[in-house]
């Protein structure tokens, strides 16, 4: 099994419960991209609470679970089903699409997320768009930064990882991102770009494939 496979699914486990469904069937993923494959299809993963704070001008639709210590911000649009980790802040103006799980103290502002996981502690603050993603700890997306997600043929979408070359089979596919990755203003992530940890990446700039510091 992949290396990162094994730690999201570990982050993920401790975010929600060990006992969770989609936990059961997250173990069955080799890969990164299957969790959201597991993700988008489960059915009814998560319950409608909230445990958090969510402004009145804010529209909540679908199952939403909000934990303990999350801010739902003025004019903010969450449609489920989604989960919002602990102490997360979410919006003002953010659009939280359906099959979407963000983690603890994430901040998510000004910008669309859609069928992704951010793990705990990143941000996507600023105009920006995340796709079909997963955005593993500590990464920060900086303003405007954006995931593709589909090729302009709508052909399969391929990762390469070090020096394999998968099929994802997945049409719709952004980035992958392991921890510690800082995206500086205005970067582009082409579909299926897999950025390596710890790795910082110019602003303005377009990247695609395997990327990782030099």
């Amino acid at each position: 099994m992949n290396p990162l496979t094994e730690e999201l699914r570990s982050k993920l486990a401790s975010l929600l419960g060990e006992d969770h469904q989609l936990v059961t069937q997250f173990s069955k993923a080799s890969l990164p991209w299957r969790l959201l494959d597991i993700l988008e299809k489960a059915q009814d993963p998560f319950n409608s609470q909230n445990h958090g704070k969510v402004h009145h001008s804010a529209v909540i639709e679908g199952k939403v679970f909000i934990s303990k210590g999350a801010i739902i911000q003025p004019f903010t649009f969450i449609q489920g089903p989604a989960f919002i980790g602990p102490n997360s802040i979410i919006g003002p103006h953010a659009y939280i699409r359906p099959a979407t799980i963000i983690g603890a103290d994430c901040h998510v502002s000004t910008s669309t997320v859609k069928n992704s996981i951010i793990l705990s502690r990143s941000n996507v603050p600023h105009y920006s768009y995340v796709g079909d993603s997963i955005i593993s700890e500590d990464c920060n997306f900086g303003a405007g930064s954006q995931t593709a997600n589909l090729r302009l043929d709508n052909k399969p979408i391929k990762v390469k990882i070090g020096d394999a070359v998968h099929d994802s089979g997945r049409v719709k596919l952004g980035c992958i991102l392991e921890s510690g990755i800082k995206l500086a203003c205005a970067t582009i992530l082409n579909p299926g770009t897999y950025v390596k940890k710890g790795t910082m990446l110019l602003g303005s700039t377009s990247y695609k494939g395997y990327v990782e510091a030099p």
